[in-house]
């Protein structure tokens, strides 16, 4: 117990860290670019290598590489286990690399479909930028994989530190070197950075015993592709709606970059804790799939179902109530004005809306992935990705970027839903008395609104910087005290877990 607790909270460190170095990379882009002409080429192109490898490779190596690798290493041992996954790496690597050529071959036609909002000489920065950045995709390709083969002999710390090294280059270019080569030399550090995740992975990799292998074939990768080909529409919803939302913002004035800037910062609230403790059970669920120990599957999954929502609400409360402040303190400097604080506080407002079904989301998944299931999440997803159409469609017209906002929480929302509502048939590793805990810890989460409101409100000098931090800081700790405060009062299951597990040593 112990010892899993310090692994996921020293991925939780590791990712918060990561993801607070990226936060400081968007701020600063904001502030050096603001939404110029090329701040709305590179939002408008930025995110598409990264969803192109998340649609097409990434139900490869999370879904599929992670299960079946495990299966070898239970059954057949490490030498086999590290055949396959050396074919594995081979092909994805030559995959990825066939398809970021052809892409850059098209990259006009793929930015006239993906940002068609964007004309003129925006349009022209926009390709430009994309052939740059597609290399990403053959990066995180092999980086991921890295990862999946890691975590499943047992090594959490360096696929959860790599991210840093990754962000610290962005960032020291933004420093340095914007000034000598713009946004062009922008582009080519973020590849710069994905390429040294990979990297500082090799030497670990090697020294966990794992030996590279130049093949190209072996039966395990016949099971990948049966595994992978129908999940690639269920990993696709998070990518899907970033695309959706740059297709629809592009012809909304501002909206490609208040809706990524509001958007970053959601998935890094939403996913810290969600990533690290999933990332963790993943393999763990994987190997109690493969030995079929149900009773430890469903107890595995249900702890994790559980301190995800008690973690989660209260974080969701805070997004809500300080929605424009923390905006005002991540992004409100320089090129930033007024009219970006409003888009982007309120596009933050509604994806935060969807921060506890987002992470659910992620665990559901993997639950259906570590079973090697992948009809479900399939077609929740291609159903998922219409209902996002739609809502998008309509939304719009009503709300504008704030519509396309909401439209992506109710996706979140819809398919979890489902997800959660078809796997428990199956399993039953929730109860009535489980529905009964959640539906308690949303009103201790309700109580902190007035709270957190009334403490912001006592505060003055809000309007430094320093001030606001402090009074937002404040606010969210006497919030988070009252939340605390009843699930400690209220939850003896959670006060003894916290007292064996946590506080005693």
């Amino acid at each position: 117990m112990k010892k899993s607790i310090k692994t996921v909270g020293f991925m939780f460190l590791m990712i918060l860290l990561s993801k607070v170095l990226g936060q400081a990379r968007e701020m600063l882009i904001a502030q050096i670019y603001g939404s110029s002409g090329d701040a709305s080429a590179f939002y408008g192109v930025s995110a598409l290598p990264l969803n192109l490898f998340d649609i097409v490779f990434a139900s490869a190596v999370s879904s599929a590489f992670i299960p079946v690798y495990n299966t070898y290493l239970e059954q057949d041992g490490e030498q086999e286990g590290d055949r396959f996954a050396s074919a594995f790496l081979n092909v994805i690597f030559l995959g990825s690399l066939a398809f970021t050529v052809v892409l850059m071959l098209f990259a006009s036609p793929l930015v006239s479909v993906m940002a068609g909002g964007l004309v003129g000489q925006v349009r022209e920065t926009a390709i430009r930028l994309l052939i740059i950045m597609l290399p990403m995709t053959v990066f995180a390709s092999l980086a991921f994989s890295l990862v999946g083969l890691l975590q499943s002999k047992g090594e959490f710390s360096i696929p959860a530190m790599m991210s840093l090294i990754s962000n610290a280059v962005v960032i020291l270019y933004l420093c340095i070197g914007n000034r000598y080569f713009g946004i062009e030399g922008l582009a080519v550090s973020l590849v710069a950075g994905w390429a040294l995740q990979f990297a500082i992975q090799i030497p670990v990799a090697k020294k966990k015993g794992f030996h590279y292998q130049p093949v190209l074939r072996h039966e395990g990768l016949k099971t990948v592709v049966k595994l992978a080909l129908p999940v690639m529409v269920g990993t696709w919803i998070q990518p899907i709606s970033v695309i959706i939302n740059n297709a629809f913002g592009s012809s909304i004035p501002g909206a490609l970059t208040t809706l990524n800037w509001a958007n970053k910062l959601y998935l890094i609230v939403s996913s810290v804790f969600t990533v690290s403790l999933t990332n963790y059970i993943f393999p763990r669920l994987s190997r109690q799939s493969v030995q079929e120990d149900s009773d430890s599957y469903k107890n595995t999954l249900k702890v994790s179902f559980l301190l995800i929502v008690t973690v989660l609400i209260p974080i969701t409360v805070l997004m809500l109530v300080f929605k424009t402040p923390i905006i005002e303190i991540v992004y409100k400097r320089g090129a930033f004005t007024d009219k970006d604080l409003y888009l982007t506080a309120g596009a933050f407002f509604y994806y935060s809306l969807g921060i506890p079904f987002y992470g659910l989301l992620d665990l559901l998944n993997k639950a259906y992935y570590a079973r090697k299931n992948m009809l479900v999440p399939s077609v929740t997803a291609a159903a998922a990705i219409l209902f996002n159409i739609t809502v998008s469609f309509v939304l719009k017209g009503i709300m504008a970027s704030f519509g396309l906002a909401l439209a992506t929480s109710l996706t979140a929302v819809f398919m979890s839903v489902v997800l959660l509502t078809l796997l428990n048939r199956d399993l039953g590793f929730l109860t009535k008395k489980d529905g009964m805990d959640i539906l308690i810890y949303v009103l201790f989460g309700a109580l902190m609104f007035p709270v957190c409101i009334l403490c912001y409100r006592m505060f003055p000098g809000k309007a430094s910087l320093l001030g606001n931090i402090f009074a937002v800081g404040v606010s969210s700790v006497a919030g988070l005290l009252v939340y605390g405060g009843c699930v400690w009062c209220f939850r003896p299951d959670v006060r003894n877990f916290v007292k064996k597990g946590i506080l005693k040593r």
